[in-house]
């Protein structure tokens, strides 16, 4: 992407940066990287958000491009632009940047200074970084007492084993029956990663 003015308070939106942010999801920040230029030195280049197509923006942030190619930051892993967003929000049909050449002093467009030279702001890419925290969600845990009748053909399922999937202790089962069998009527007591004495620190039955 390519494009370039010397027109004070035009804005250029930029659109469909294909945003993935899970549903549920708290917006800690947003952060906008434009990389540019300008060949004046104090034409300014302002961006401010909008959430829902244009309808409505955020206030305007205001960075001034160096003479050479480089890259503006404008907000931070914790800048929210001044609202709450919502992961909908950043949907391609919603989100929105939009940029505009600001000429605080009257020099950067030609009919604002006693010269025909062109005092360019060029603009080459933009990238929006959205930082987010997703929702937590409730795990359901399935515990099985799995008995044998000789401790060496028990499983070791521990850390550096093949994953446990819903199927594993009854594909066990099955595996060594009639030698290994689930135990009926056990009570399954869990607790934190961790903890110093899990003895203690349960977390009730399942």
């Amino acid at each position: 992407m390519y494009t370039n003015t010397n027109d004070d308070h035009v804005d250029q939106g930029f659109r469909n940066f294909n945003l993935s942010v899970p549903a549920g999801s708290t917006i800690d920040g947003i952060e906008v990287l434009v990389e540019a230029k300008q060949e004046g030195p104090t034409c300014q280049l302002q961006a401010r958000l909008s959430w829902n197509n244009g309808s409505n923006h955020t206030v305007r942030k205001t960075l001034v491009p160096g003479q050479s190619d480089g890259v503006l930051t404008y907000g931070n892993p914790t800048d929210t632009w001044g609202r709450t967003w919502t992961a909908g929000n950043f949907s391609n049909a919603n989100f929105k940047v939009e940029l505009r050449l600001n000429d605080p002093d009257n020099i950067c467009i030609t009919q604002n200074r006693n010269d025909s030279l062109n005092h360019d702001i060029f603009v080459d890419q933009v990238q929006v970084k959205v930082h987010y925290t997703a929702p937590e969600t409730d795990a359901t845990v399935i515990a099985h007492k799995i008995v044998c009748n000789d401790e060496s053909l028990l499983p070791n399922w521990g850390l550096g084993a093949a994953n446990v999937t819903s199927t594993t202790a009854q594909d066990f089962v099955t595996a060594n029956s009639p030698n290994c069998w689930f135990a009926p009527n056990w009570s399954f007591q869990w607790g934190v990663e961790n903890a110093t004495n899990p003895g203690d620190d349960f977390y009730g039955e399942a």
